[in-house]
């Protein structure tokens, strides 16, 4: 089982933005959530990042780009920062 840690900043872009958003970050959080576990063959749009953001990963939601951290150990993935796609770099 996984947990997913929502840091302040993504609650506020989540709670400022419409439920459509807030249901397509939800649905592609539970995705990755399924794809690590080999639960299905899901195509995953991860990236690993690099430079500043080295150790994060990224998802692509439409416009809406979310920056996370996996810890496979402890089963934890930390939604670090959700923002559109030109503001989130």
């Amino acid at each position: 089982m996984w947990i997913v840690e929502i840091g302040k900043q993504s609650e506020k872009f989540l709670d400022n933005n419409s439920p459509d958003i807030r249901d397509i970050v939800y649905d592609k959080i539970r995705n990755v959530i399924e794809w690590l576990e080999n639960k299905n063959n899901l195509i995953v749009d991860l990236k690993k990042l690099k430079g500043a953001y080295l150790g994060f990963y990224r998802i692509r939601a439409g416009k809406v780009r979310i920056i996370i951290s996996i810890d496979k150990i402890n089963h934890i993935i930390k939604i670090q920062n959700i923002n559109f796609r030109g503001n989130i770099y």
